[in-house]
């Protein structure tokens, strides 16, 4: 079987956990300052609107994922997830922007990630699973100052699986 990635040369697919969180989009606007988000030329980066968590990167593609997938899953969405706090990432993982994010607790989404690490190929960089959620990608320097604020404890709702295959496709699993 030819997987997608090596048909197209595409990245690797995702399975993200979206939340519905009422006033996401007014929340990174007033936190993250205008003049810190970090773009690019292809507009790719900047402040994160569709509030999620992956849940684990690195699918290698295949006909027939969104099936396999959906057979790991349960009928049931992650109901204990938090917020812990806001942190950025490693000043080693990316140079050109700090990733300011929202640190997740929740055993569910660690129990999943294992689930697919064991029942699928991935290929990843990060053996260890940190969730988080993303806020914003601001200017190299200028996250730091946005974990010194008040950390905020949020219980998230879940609302859907999405995977991501790479492609720039998002199927609602």
């Amino acid at each position: 079987m030819i997987s997608i990635n090596e048909r197209s040369g595409a990245s690797f697919g995702c399975l993200m956990l979206f939340f519905d969180i009422e006033n996401w989009d007014y929340f990174i606007k007033n936190y993250i300052k205008e003049e810190d988000v970090y773009d690019d030329e292809n507009h790719d980066f900047g402040l994160e609107f569709e509030a999620h968590c992956t849940v684990i990167y690195g699918f290698n593609n295949y006909d027939g994922i969104i099936d396999d997938i959906k057979k790991h899953l349960s009928n049931k969405l992650p109901e204990d997830v938090y917020t812990k706090k806001i942190s950025i990432f490693p000043k080693d993982d990316y140079k050109n922007y700090d990733v300011v994010k929202f640190d997740i607790i929740s055993e569910q989404l660690k129990k999943l990630n294992n689930i697919f690490k064991d029942n699928f190929k991935i290929t990843s960089d990060y053996p260890d699973y940190h969730p988080h959620m993303t806020i914003a990608y601001v200017q190299p320097g200028k996250g730091k100052e946005y974990t010194k604020k008040k950390n905020i404890k949020i219980k998230l709702k879940s609302k859907q699986f999405v995977y991501s295959d790479g492609l720039g496709n998002k199927i609602v699993i």
